[in-house]
C-alpha cells in the first residue's frame, strides 16, 4: 500500500508517468523489498528533491533543514541510537506529548506507530533529505555518547581534586582508580569518535574550571566538550599510563605511544604532555594502520603538467629530490608515494624516519632513536654501508645529514628527503646556508616539490558567493581580470558546520637546469631564482590555488591565507 502511494503521488504530481511507474514496480518486485522512491532515483527518473517537493506538497508536511539544528539529549534519548540508524529516523523535537521526527518517508506508518509505542507519544514527521539525515544520526549520537561519558567523568570524585593532593598520593592506588569505567570509556570514545572524524589530534587543554576537548579536523580545530576540573588528573594520569609515561612527572614535557583498534582498524596513537598554569596539556596524534593509506602518486592531487616533471625527477639514477613545505603541508604523505613507486625488486631502498609512521613493503625502514645514539646522522651513515640504490631520510634537520645526503646523492644514490622552506627556489639556497658548498649543492639537487594544503568545500553545502570589492581588487593581483564563479561552504553536519571537508595538495615542482646550478654555484639570492623561474613560465603554488579556485574545489578563504602565509605569492 505504502509503495503504491508514493507512486499515485508521483504520477498525479506529473513528476513520473503510468510506464516509469510500473517499469519501476518491477524492478522493485525482483529487488526484493527495495522503496519504490529509492529505485526511482537510482534509475535517474527522479531526483530526491522531486521526491521530497511532492511529499512536502501532497501531505502537507514541513520540510526540516538540519544543518543548523540544536537538539537536546532529552529529545535524542526518546529514540535509541540502533533504531534511528535502522530506519534512518531523527528525534528533533519534544513538545509536551508529541515527538517530532525528521524522516525521508513519512509514509512509512509502520516507523511511525513504532516509535509511538516505544516511548508512548504522539509521533509527527517533518522531511529532511536520507543523506541529511544519516549524517546528523552520526553528528548528534556521538556527540551525545561524549558528554554523557565526560559527565560521568566528571561525577566521579574519587581522584584528587587538586595537583597539590595528587602530589601526595600513592600512585599505585591512583592506577587503579583511573583504570574506572568512566575514565576508561571517556578515552575511548574520544579516540574512536575523533578517528571517525577523521581528526589528525585530540587537544585535551586543562583551564581554571574545566577541560576542554577538541579535535584537529583538515587543519582546524574544533570543540568537541568540556570536564569538569576535577577530572583532570585521572584522566591525563589514565593516558600516560596507556602510552607508557611516567605519571609522577608532571613538571617537565613527555612523549609516550599506544596502540587501540576499532572494528578492525589499528590505530597509533602518539602522545606528548605539556606542563600548564592549570596542569598537563595532552596532545594525542592519531596515526591509522601503518600498513595502508599510502597515496599512489597519481592520487596525490597534482596537474598533469606537475605529474610529468615529477615523474622525471623520481626516476633519476642518482641525485637528491627535496619535498618542501611548512609543518603539515603533507611532505610525508608524498615522501611516502614515492617510495611505494620506486621500491621495485630491482632495487635496494631503505629509509631513516622519525617516526616510522606508514610500512611500505619492499623498504628497509629504520626508526631514530636519539637517546640510543641513532640519529638522521648517523643513521645515514650506516645506511651507506647497506649498499643502497634509494634512501629516504624523513627530515634534513642539520648541516651533517644534509653535508652525508648530498654527498650520497653524487656518488650514484638517489636520495630522498624533506626540508622546512617556503617554495622550491629557496630550496637551494637553504642547503647552501646549511653549510653546503654550492658546487656540491649545484651537482646534487635534481629538483625540488614545493606543497601545501588546501582545505575544499563541503560538497553537501557547497553555494554560490558573489565577490566583494576587496575580493575583485585582490583576484587581479594574481593576474584575474574577470574572477571565476566562486563558491564557499556554508556550513553542514557533514562538515562539522566548518563549510569544509578534506583536503587535497597544491604543488610547485622545479626540475634543476644548467641556469640554476650556475646561480646556485655563484651564491644568487632566491629571489633571483625566482625571477628566472618566472622568466621562463614556472607554475608556482599560487598558479594551482587559482585553478583549484576556479573549479569550484577551494574559496577565495583559502587563497587569501595561502598568500598570507607565502613570503611571495609569484604569478
Amino acid at each position: 500500500m505504502e509503495n503504491i502511494r508514493i507512486g499515485e503521488l508521483l504520477v498525479e504530481s506529473g513528476i513520473i508517468n503510468e510506464q516509469q511507474l510500473q517499469s519501476a514496480l518491477a524492478v522493485q518486485r525482483e529487488s526484493g523489498g527495495k522503496r519504490l522512491g529509492d529505485i526511482l532515483i537510482d534509475l535517474g527518473v527522479i531526483t530526491e528533491e522531486h521526491l521530497m517537493e511532492a511529499l512536502q506538497k501532497r501531505l502537507h508536511v514541513s520540510r526540516v533543514s538540519l544543518a543548523n539544528i540544536t537538539i537536546p539529549t532529552e529529545v535524542l534519548k526518546e529514540v535509541p541510537e540502533s533504531y534511528a540508524r535502522q530506519y534512518n529516523v531523527l528525534p528533533v523535537r519534544l513538545q509536551g506529548n508529541m515527538l517530532e521526527v525528521a524522516t525521508a518517508d513519512p509514509l512509512d506508518y509502520g516507523m511511525v506507530n513504532q516509535l509511538g509505542l516505544l516511548g508512548g507519544r504522539r509521533v509527527e514527521t517533518v522531511l529532511a533529505p536520507r543523506a541529511e539525515i544519516q549524517n546528523a544520526i552520526g553528528r548528534f549520537y556521538s556527540k551525545r555518547q561524549v558528554d554523557e561519558i565526560a559527565e560521568d567523568v566528571s561525577r566521579e570524585r574519587q581522584v584528587a581534586e587538586t595537583l597539590e593532593q595528587l602530589a601526595e598520593e600513592d600512585f599505585s592506588e591512583m592506577e587503579g582508580r583511573v583504570g574506572s569505567a568512566p575514565i576508561v570509556r571517556f578515552v575511548n570514545t574520544i579516540i574512536e569518535q575523533a578517528f571517525f572524524k577523521h581528526a589528525s589530534d585530540i587537544h585535551l587543554e586543562p583551564g581554571e574550571k574545566n577541560v576542554r576537548v577538541r579535535f584537529r579536523v583538515d587543519g582546524e580545530l574544533i570543540d568537541i566538550t568540556e570536564l569538569g576540573a576535577a577530572s583532570h588528573a585521572s584522566l591525563v594520569t589514565r593516558i600516560k599510563i596507556m602510552a607508557g609515561m611516567d605519571i609522577a612527572e608532571r613538571r617537565l614535557p613527555l612523549d609516550g605511544r599506544f596502540d587501540v583498534s576499532f572494528d578492525d582498524i589499528e590505530i597509533s596513537v602518539r602522545v606528548s604532555s605539556m606542563p600548564t598554569v592549570f596542569g598537563e596539556k595532552i596532545v594525542m596524534r592519531l596515526l591509522t594502520d601503518n600498513k595502508t593509506g599510502i597515496l599512489k602518486v597519481d592520487e596525490l592531487g597534482m596537474t598533469a603538467g606537475n605529474m610529468e616533471i615529477f615523474y622525471k625527477l623520481i626516476a633519476s639514477p642518482h641525485g637528491i629530490v627535496l619535498v618542501t613545505g611548512p609543518t603539515g603541508s603533507g611532505k610525508t604523505t608524498t615522501l611516502y608515494s614515492i617510495l611505494a613507486e620506486t621500491a621495485t625488486p630491482l632495487v635496494n631502498v631503505v629509509s631513516i624516519e622519525d617516526p616510522v609512521e606508514k610500512i611500505v613493503p619492499g623498504v628497509s625502514q629504520t626508526q631514530i632513536n636519539p637517546k640510543a645514539g641513532l640519529t638522521f646522522a648517523s643513521g645515514l651513515r650506516a645506511i651507506m654501508r647497506q649498499d643502497p640504490d634509494i634512501i629516504m631520510i624523513g627530515e634534513i634537520r642539520d648541516s651533517e645529514t644534509a653535508d652525508i645526503a648530498s654527498r650520497a646523492a653524487i656518488t650514484g644514490h638517489l636520495v630522498l628527503s624533506s626540508l622546512h622552506t617556503n617554495d622550491a627556489a629557496s630550496a637551494y639556497m637553504r642547503l647552501v646556508d646549511m653549510g653546503i658548498e654550492p658546487y656540491i649543492v649545484a651537482s646534487s639537487a635534481v629538483g625540488v616539490v614545493a606543497q601545501r594544503l588546501v582545505k575544499l568545500i563541503c560538497p553537501k553545502c557547497r553555494a554560490e558567493y558573489a565577490p566583494q570589492a576587496a575580493d575583485i581588487a585582490f583576484l587581479r593581483t594574481l593576474g584575474l581580470s574577470e574572477p571565476p564563479q566562486l563558491y564557499y561552504g556554508v556550513g553542514c553536519d557533514f562538515c562539522n558546520m566548518t563549510g569544509h571537508f578534506g583536503r587535497t595538495a597544491i604543488h610547485e615542482i622545479v626540475r634543476t637546469d644548467n641556469d640554476i646550478r650556475e646561480m646556485v654555484i655563484r651564491r644568487a639570492k632566491t629571489q633571483d631564482i625566482l625571477a628566472y623561474l618566472t622568466g621562463k613560465g614556472q607554475r608556482f603554488l599560487m598558479h594551482n590555488a587559482l585553478e583549484l579556485l576556479a573549479q569550484g574545489r577551494i574559496d577565495i578563504f583559502e587563497v587569501y591565507r595561502l598568500a598570507g602565509n607565502m613570503e611571495e605569492a609569484p604569478l
